[in-house]
């Protein structure tokens, strides 16, 4: 099942006690689909998310860098939900980049995928913000950020697990 069907099952049979489902929630209800990615944490934050979000998704990855978990891959995948919008951060150690991708409809136009330098992030993330103003009026006084990783496995693990 793709997460919108799981999202709509579960509304249909009354399982959520809210419309919109948390990271860790919605990696419970895909079950053995999502079992190679773990969620290393997850953070709300009470905060204007023009004003902080730089900042806490800093402070998070510097945690992430001095204390990795073990066998992690080298890419971090951040989940930002605000305004009951979801977008993704991919942060690739290895090529020193940060991707943005953000999957919703814009005005009349599809999909929506930035890239920038690791060291420009606080630049995507004005510019993120840029987007939610202008295009959707939005300027979130509350958010989350979902830090989501896919374990490495040795031979055989994959298959077993």
């Amino acid at each position: 099942m793709a997460g919108n069907e799981i999202h709509e099952w579960l509304l249909r049979h009354g399982k959520l006690r809210h419309v919109n489902m948390t990271v860790p929630e919605a990696i419970t209800a895909a079950g053995s689909s999502m079992r190679f990615i773990c969620e290393w944490k997850s953070l709300v934050y009470l905060l204007a998310l023009e004003e902080s979000l730089y900042e806490q998704m800093t402070e998070t990855l510097a945690e992430w860098h001095q204390n990795p978990p073990p066998r992690r891959g080298s890419d971090l995948y951040v989940v930002l939900i605000a305004d009951n919008r979801s977008v993704l951060f991919i942060f690739q150690k290895d090529m020193e980049k940060v991707t943005l991708v953000d999957s919703h409809q814009h005005l009349n136009h599809g999909a929506m995928v930035a890239q920038v330098p690791g060291a420009r992030l606080e630049q995507l993330c004005v510019w993120y913000n840029n987007v939610l103003r202008n295009y959707y009026g939005s300027r979130p006084e509350c958010f989350e950020l979902s830090f989501l990783y896919f374990k490495r496995y040795e031979a055989g693990e994959m298959a077993a697990g």
